[in-house]
């Protein structure tokens, strides 16, 4: 994913001038290995799916990245007039959560939602 949009440093703020450069949002197709345009299905609107994280312990870097990434894409799609419906989820059972559970010696359920309020709290902070 990348910007591209020749900026110059003036007083206007980065994002009128991303506006009025207009910027292009360039995604990775990973069908055809190549970087494309963005360009919505639906005019006006933006559509995004975003793999979560596997609940089975506390985040790390690599859950913060795909958090804040994706959020200052939503948030800057929004600034630009779309009407962005943003879903992440979030896998509550898994390999990796069931040994966890069991070297834990407690339920999955317990676990999962243990880390997944943990998760939120991070988010949040």
């Amino acid at each position: 994913m990348s910007i591209s949009a020749k900026i110059t440093p003036t007083s206007e703020s980065l994002s009128k001038q991303l506006i009025e450069s207009q910027a292009t949002l360039k995604i990775y197709d990973s069908m055809t290995t190549n970087k494309r345009s963005f360009e919505p299905l639906q005019a006006g609107k933006v559509g995004m799916y975003v793999c979560g994280m596997t609940v089975y312990d506390y985040c790390h870097i690599g859950h913060a990245r795909v958090m804040v990434a994706f959020d200052v894409v939503s948030r800057w799609l929004r600034h630009l007039g779309f009407d962005v419906n943003y879903v992440r989820n979030i896998t509550d059972i898994d390999d990796k959560i069931i040994a966890r559970a069991n070297e834990n010696g407690e339920e999955i359920g317990q676990l999962t939602e243990r880390f997944i309020t943990a998760m939120h709290e991070d988010a949040a902070a």
